[in-house]
């Protein structure tokens, strides 16, 4: 019973949402690394990486607190997140093609935790509305360094 109470928890929501755009992004990073040959570009794509397994860390160890385990992606969204990143570099592997399609993935991430932070608003738990702040701000300045590479 107070495991699907949790669930529905908006504050586990947000969470959970942290913590699958982290890890996301963390794979999508892995797979592009292993792409590119630039390597002024792969150097910016390792340190978002590690920024977003710390950002995963940190939503881990907050779901935990709250008695919860982290649910990651479902195995549709990896295989279908990897078969795009597969697809969409086939004909094109350029740091200004890649960086594009990080910028896209970095956008919908930010629409998706901004949404939630709007609709969940002062009712959130102030640990999970920083992160959730932490996450989006990062997710912006990470779009911003990848736009030189446009």
């Amino acid at each position: 019973m107070i495991n699907s109470m949790q669930q529905n928890n908006p504050d586990v929501q947000m969470l959970n949402d942290i913590y699958k755009n982290s890890q996301m992004g963390r794979k999508t990073l892995e797979e592009i690394t292993e792409i590119t040959e630039d390597p002024d570009f792969l150097q910016v794509l390792q340190k978002h990486r590690d920024w977003y397994t710390q950002m995963n860390d940190e939503a881990s160890l907050l779901l935990r607190s709250h008695g919860e385990e982290p649910k990651g992606p479902g195995m549709w969204d990896d295989v279908s997140a990897s078969l795009m990143i597969k697809v969409n570099t086939l004909t094109d592997r350029s740091p200004s093609h890649l960086a594009q399609m990080l910028v896209q993935g970095s956008s919908m991430g930010i629409v998706d935790i901004q949404k939630e932070m709007n609709q969940q608003g002062a009712d959130t738990d102030p640990d999970i509305l920083k992160l959730a702040k932490k996450l989006v701000e990062g997710e912006e300045k990470n779009v911003e360094i990848l736009k030189k590479f446009l």
